[in-house]
């Protein structure tokens, strides 16, 4: 996302913070006070994009995501180490590191 788009998503999330509607001269308003060059179709693109959206609502269900739990492995111990074991990585074989002849840096 360019500099520009962000700036004009954020003019709408100060607008929703302020309580007023997201139309495109109040987004232009503010990215002109914050002296930002835009193209003058952007404000009123995004301005019709965000009309029917509840800003507000989008944020609260963004950021309601289910902390991280710890999961306790049955079998304690033993299972964790079942578990690390599985997970090592095979060393690589010879044929995946050959060259070919080709030397990339000479």
């Amino acid at each position: 996302m360019d500099s520009t788009t962000r700036a004009v998503l954020l003019a709408s999330l100060i607008l929703a913070d302020e309580g007023l509607p997201i139309e495109g001269n109040l987004i232009k308003d503010i990215l002109d006070a914050a002296g930002i060059e835009y193209a003058p179709y952007l404000p009123e693109i995004y301005a019709k994009a965000l009309s029917n959206v509840n800003i507000e609502d989008l944020i609260k269900a963004s950021t309601q995501g289910g902390a991280a739990v710890p999961v306790t492995v049955a079998g304690g111990e033993e299972a964790a180490a079942v578990v690390e074991e599985e997970s090592e990585p095979e060393p690589e074989s010879e044929s995946e590191e050959e060259d070919f002849g080709f030397d990339l840096f000479g």
